[in-house]
């Protein structure tokens, strides 16, 4: 798997260590210690993006907030949007977005992957409402979704464009560059608000 992420946080524990962000599996280990970094995190509010993805094959796109983990309970996933490229049709695609719950015993997995009638190689906007007690999600500004569990801690921001090749011989230079092409990431403190 190649990433090519930005991400408004960054945090580990010591060398060869399993204190670490987005454990996505129990065997991984601090393999280079960093300095933690705080850049941007939010605790609720709104978050939207307007993109576009790329239909590769072997592409995922995804905009989604983590858990910083300075606690591991801390680690759970608000998924906005990820699109796979080989669930992309022409005018369909199913598209991901909910919560992964990790180490958090507070939370459930709810993670939804639902079809919609729309080309994700154009411009569409996806946003999550992150309140106290719940998660709304919208696409093109309607709701597709309100899950009622809601993280409640601190979390950043993680932007990312996935390269999953099916073996490592199918990576062809000729597909490059890959793009997940970004109008705009907004974000509004719903706590300040008049709305």
């Amino acid at each position: 798997m190649r990433v090519s992420s930005f991400q408004t946080g960054i945090f580990s524990g010591p060398l060869n260590s399993k204190i670490g962000q987005h454990r996505v599996h129990p065997t991984c280990v601090v393999r280079e210690e960093q300095v933690s970094e705080r850049k941007f995190l939010m605790h609720h509010g709104y978050i939207e993006i307007r993109a576009k993805a790329s239909a590769h094959p072997t592409n995922v796109s995804a905009l989604w907030m983590i858990g910083f983990e300075d606690k591991p309970e801390n680690s759970s996933e608000l998924c906005i949007v990820e699109i796979k490229g080989w669930n992309i049709e022409s005018n369909k695609a199913i598209i991901g977005y909910g919560i992964r719950k990790f180490q958090d015993p507070k939370l459930k997995d709810e993670f939804y992957e639902d079809p919609f009638e729309l080309d994700v190689t154009e411009f569409h906007t996806y946003g999550a409402e992150w309140s106290p007690e719940k998660v709304t999600f919208f696409l093109d500004g309607k709701v597709i979704r309100t899950i009622n569990q809601s993280p409640d801690y601190p979390m950043q921001m993680m932007l990312n464009i996935y390269e999953i090749p099916k073996a490592e011989k199918t990576r062809n230079p000729e597909h490059y560059p890959q793009e997940f092409i970004v109008d705009y990431i907004r974000v509004f403190d719903l706590k300040n608000s008049n709305n």
